[in-house]
Parts: C-alpha cells; structure tokens; sequence
C-alpha cells in the first residue's frame, strides 16, 4: 500500500532538507550542468547513445568532486557509482517527463536498473517509518550498514528548454525494472540551457548503468 510522501517545492524547506542531508542546492547544481554541458558537447559522429552516457557519467563525476571536500566518498558498488558520507548514498538518472515537477504523477526512470539499485531500494523500503516488527528484527544487521539511497533524477525538457531535476529517495521498481516510487521529493531548479541540437537526443538511450538488471517486489 502506497504512503503519502513529502514533496518539498519550497526554497526554505528545500534547503533545509538538503542540510539535514549534508547537501546544498549548488552542488547538485553543479552536477546537473555538468551532465548537460557533457551532453551537448557530443555530436553527430559520436555513437548515437554516447550523450546520454556522457551526460550521466559528468554528473555522476561532478558529484564526487563536489561533495569530497565535505567528506563524502566515492565507492563503486559491483559497477554502480555511489557518493557517500554516513548513512547517505548519492547517484544520478534521467528521469521521464514528471521529473522535477509537483504533480500527482510519479516521476519515473528512463531505464531499467540492476542488483545493486535494487538492494537499495529494499533497504530503503525497510528503513520507510511504517515498516513492519518483525522485518525490522529480521534486518537489523543490514540496516546496521545499509546506506539511505537518493537520486538526482535529471530530465532534459526540449521544449522548455531546461533541464528539470529533483533529488529523491526510491521505494519501488515496476516489473521492468524501472524505479516508479519515491518516499520523499526534493525538487530543485531548473537548469536552463540554450542553442543544443535537439536531433540526437530522441536516440540517444539512457546513461544510466553499471549492473545488470533484474526484478524485485516491494515488500510491506
């Protein structure tokens, strides 16, 4: 049964949040233009499926280089690039078109994600406030060293001409392996961008990777 999750679209509530988080909104800032400028960078004589590549591997770079003077690290989890400081665990994704947006609609993945996403979204999903006893008990050495995993969820607005981003915490993948369910928003501004090609973008996939997808059930 789905939760009511907190969506905060408010600069007082969003930066709060993100401090509690060890963040700040110009540091995700940051990796979300990277990845764009990464993107655009990239022509018609790259691999059609190398922007979207490129532009996720840039956030994901400036990710780590923008949270390692506060203490975050950098771990590569079976191919799955992570930032990480305490209990919390950051990594990017594209994000369809509710990205970024304060809607009924659930913002979704744009690609189906592997083992190690979905180890962190069934921690997350027992680590959410109404878990059940007995799988607290029966999780609690997992828990013990499960990180809290959140995603920059980044989609690229053609029309709009902006990129819209949110940072949030997954709960549930759907059966193709796309996650579908956030316990918590935290949408952020949008980057604006001008004068890009907009022909590759229609081809060229979704950066997203490192491991090998497979299927999970949300528990609870």
């Amino acid at each position: 049964m789905s939760q009511a999750q907190p969506v905060w679209t408010e600069p007082w509530d969003v930066n709060r949040r993100l401090a509690e988080l060890g963040l700040t909104r110009a540091a995700l800032r940051t990796a979300v233009e990277r990845g764009q400028a990464a993107w655009a960078a990239c022509t018609a004589n790259h691999p059609r499926n190398f922007p979207g590549i490129a532009g996720w591997a840039e956030a994901v770079c400036a990710l780590g280089d923008e949270l390692a003077p506060h203490g975050w690290q950098r771990i590569e989890d079976t191919g799955q690039p992570l930032v990480v400081k305490c209990d919390v665990a950051l990594t990017a994704a594209s994000g369809d078109e509710n990205t970024g947006r304060n809607a009924e609609s659930q913002p979704r993945t744009t690609a189906s994600k592997g083992p190690v996403t979905v180890e962190a979204i069934h921690r997350n999903a027992y680590l959410f406030p109404q878990m059940q006893e007995d799988a607290d008990k029966k999780n609690a050495l997992i828990q013990a060293r499960a990180h809290n995993t959140w995603v920059l969820l980044m989609h690229r607005d053609e029309v709009a001409g902006e990129v819209r981003c949110e940072l949030s915490r997954p709960i549930r993948m759907d059966q193709e392996r796309h996650i579908v369910e956030w316990s918590e928003r935290i949408i952020l501004d949008p980057v604006d961008f001008e004068g890009l090609e907009t022909s590759r973008a229609e081809d060229e996939g979704d950066g997203d990777g490192g491991d090998i997808s497979i299927e999970i059930r949300r528990r609870g």
